[in-house]
């Protein structure tokens, strides 16, 4: 009787650690909004001191680039890691690959506002450098009103509009950028189902609301039927962009349309001008 009894008393403990093991699993993948927001933000990210190291110069580098009297500041808790996509033109490519999530790198950008005296701000990116190892300042542009960067840095805010939606927990959330339809997106992964929360100051010529959660199926319906890319305009004037950034592709896309239209022009005033001649030698 008290072999079995050890027995009984050995099944049991594996049966609760079996448990036990599968509910911690199933925590781990179902994880609340505002645990996943810290673990995106440079405090916890290992790229902190790297980032920290290069604020100063970055400072003055703006000072000296817009002639400031004084050099803008940084806070810590005020960057956004902004995730890199394979392809910007992220209609396209969802159509093709029916799920939005394989479209986002693991590379990302640090996004932060720069502050100056007279309340305004500049918004500054951070990417990290082509040869060896740390960050550098790839460039700035105006304002964080520009496609919602001030709602990307109210986790609070944030967290009410999901709970507003009846979301608490989620699997994933990163934020992520198209420089070819000028936009921010909220990207959130629940139990495999896509949402998005957009920004763009184009948002009424993309066909969605600021601010709203959608489906991303819908979403990207939405700007399909309204829009194609290359008609919307950059709403900031950068003084610095990335070497082969989405906005080059943008500006050269542009080009080559101009271009073609001009050859159409010329080839037009060809043909009226050879039936002038036929015309005139005919007589």
């Amino acid at each position: 009787m008290k072999g079995i009894g050890i027995k009984f008393l050995n099944l049991s403990l594996i049966i609760v650690l079996l448990f036990s093991s599968i509910t911690v699993f199933a925590v781990d993948g179902d994880r609340d909004v505002s645990t996943i927001l810290s673990e995106e933000s440079l405090q916890v990210s290992s790229d902190r001191g790297s980032i920290e190291g290069i604020l100063d110069e970055a400072s003055e580098e703006i000072k000296d680039i817009l002639k400031l009297k004084k050099a803008p500041y940084f806070q810590e808790d005020s960057f956004i890691k902004i995730y890199n996509l394979q392809d910007s033109d992220i209609v396209k490519h969802y159509k093709e690959n029916k799920e939005f999530k394989k479209n986002i790198l693991s590379e990302y950008r640090w996004v932060a506002p720069a502050f100056q005296e007279n309340n305004k701000t500049l918004l500054v990116n951070f990417i990290k450098k082509t040869e060896g190892e740390g960050w550098s300042m790839a460039g700035f542009s105006d304002g964080l009103a520009t496609e919602g960067y001030s709602f990307l840095l109210d986790k609070e805010k944030i967290i009410e509009l999901l709970e507003d939606n009846g979301i608490k927990n989620i699997d994933e959330m990163k934020f992520i950028r198209t420089d070819l339809y000028v936009t921010n997106i909220i990207y959130i992964n629940m139990d495999n189902k896509e949402f998005a929360i957009p920004f763009s100051n184009n948002a009424e010529v993309l066909g969605f609301e600021n601010g709203k959660l959608y489906n991303i199926d819908k979403l990207m319906s939405q700007i399909a039927e309204k829009y194609t890319p290359y008609d919307v305009e950059a709403s900031s004037k950068d003084v610095a962009i990335e070497e082969g950034s989405d906005k080059d592709k943008v500006m050269i896309a542009s080009i080559k349309i101009i271009f073609v239209g001009i050859a159409i022009v010329s080839i037009g005033l060809l043909i009226i001008v050879n039936k002038k001649s036929l015309k005139s030698n005919k007589q």
